[in-house]
Formats: structure tokens, sequence, C-alpha cells
């Protein structure tokens, strides 16, 4: 401890935390210099953040656009740039997966979801997952070539732009 004009401050904080974030479990005693907490705090904060954005992905019914998923995200504080920061960490680590649909535009999706397609909606932009795949389409690649994987993408009108106003 240092001597501040006779006030005494700690140049280490002693404080618990739960040995999972988030959880009311266990705790352990962690000390911090101070600059240690408030990179700490950041770290806590930005984990709820990435907790949020996947979240939010999880419950989609399509990939999303990373505008499209701040749009959802409105009032909860989390700027573009952390959604953009979130989605790059997300494909890093594998819990992620970018799906790239016609125009050259960039969506995001978890990478656990079954094998599916997409449909995208040329009025609105917005895709939505399509369940289940296409029988026979290793008959129509051609001979000595080998198809590795495939990626369906059914371009129309969705149900929300197809009704009348």
């Amino acid at each position: 401890d240092r001597d501040f004009g006779g006030a005494v401050r700690p140049t280490c904080w002693r404080f618990t935390a739960p040995l999972t974030p988030g959880s009311e479990g266990p705790h352990r005693t962690v000390n911090f210099r101070p600059k240690m907490r408030i990179e700490y705090h950041l770290f806590m904060e930005r984990a709820k953040q990435q907790r949020t954005v996947l979240r939010a992905l999880g419950e989609a019914d399509g990939p999303l656009s990373a505008r499209e998923l701040w749009s959802r995200l409105s009032g909860s504080g989390i700027g573009l740039a952390t959604v953009y920061r979130a989605l790059r960490r997300g494909v890093d680590e594998g819990t992620l997966t970018s799906v790239e649909t016609l125009g050259g535009s960039v969506r995001y999706e978890p990478r656990n979801r079954e094998h599916h397609h997409h449909f995208l909606c040329s009025i609105c932009n917005h895709a939505f997952d399509l369940f289940g795949c296409v029988d026979g389409l290793e008959s129509l690649v051609p001979d000595g070539f080998q198809m590795t994987q495939h990626e369906v993408v059914l371009i129309g009108t969705c149900n929300a732009c197809a009704s009348p106003a």
C-alpha cells in the first residue's frame, strides 16, 4: 500500500469472481492491480456482448448480415463495430459460419445448424433457412469433376412481401 497525503490507497484489490462467468456457483479469490481490474471488467463486458450476439443469431430464422443483426440488437447498447468484432471472433473460434449470398453480401449463422439451404427474398433481401436437401445433385457434376460441397439458394418473394399491404 502507498501513502497518499495521509490516505492509504491499495496497489492491489481483492475480490471474488465466479469460476464460470455469469454463474452463481463457486467463487475464487482474484487479486487485481487497478489496470488489471479495468481490463477484467472490459473482458467480462465483451464476453457478455459476444453471448448477446450469438443468442440473437441462434434465434434468427436465417443468416443475418452485420447490419441486420445490429438492427435487431438496437436498444442493447451494442454498437456496429462491436457486432463486427463479435462476428469475426465467432468465425475465428468456429462457433459461427459466414454465408455468402448472391450480390456478394455476407451473412452469419451458428455453425451447429444441421445441413440446410437458403431462400433469399428479392424485395426485402431477407434470408430464410430451408431445411432439407435436393436429391440428385451428383448427377449434375460433369465427368471427371468431384463435388465436395454445395449450396442451394432459392430466390423469390417472401410471404411478408407477397402479401398485399
